[in-house]
């Protein structure tokens, strides 16, 4: 009986290294939350702005800023004073052309793109590891946070590519 217990401890050392190799090469799931309404913005904006990330990339169209002044006022001015710095590609309107103005000052620079954002209701942002999508209208008012890392690299490639070809 001792023999036999000893060859069982010594078969299971022998594949406890395999097993920890195993467990260190686990798939991550993508982490995905859904946010509604005033106290939704709340806390995916503040996703935002507890990232780690030093610059931010976003699409936003003009006419979300219609149901977001509030937020985005608030936010633009948190995100200044933290150092965040952001890009942002939207759509040519008086009033983006008048938050263009404020770039320098507000850390961001921006570049238009009409055809991409044309009728659109969305706000999108792109960090290290996740993207937020924020959709707003007079019926719905939903953020989305997705953390997973190559979705956001995908989304980095493509804003580079529109950046290249967006006009200043």
């Amino acid at each position: 009986i001792e023999e036999e217990r000893e060859k069982k401890k010594e078969a299971i050392k022998s594949i406890i290294p395999e097993l920890k190799e195993l467990q260190n090469i686990s798939i991550e799931r993508p982490l995905i939350e859904v946010y509604e309404g005033y106290e939704g913005f709340k806390t995916v904006f503040s996703k935002l702005l507890e990232s780690n990330c030093k610059e931010f990339r976003c699409y936003m169209s003009s006419k979300i800023l219609d149901y977001l002044p509030h937020f985005h006022e608030q936010f633009r001015k948190k995100r200044s004073s933290k150092k965040i710095h952001i890009r942002t590609i939207t759509e040519r309107t008086k009033e983006m052309e008048g938050i263009k103005r404020l770039d320098k000052q507000e850390l961001r620079e921006t570049r238009f793109y009409d055809t991409i954002l044309k009728d659109s209701e969305l706000l999108y942002y792109i960090l290290n590891d996740s993207i937020i999508i924020i959709r707003a209208n007079k019926k719905e008012q939903i953020g989305i946070y997705i953390k997973e890392k190559n979705l956001a690299e995908l989304q980095r490639n493509i804003f580079e590519e529109i950046w290249k070809i967006a006009k200043k």
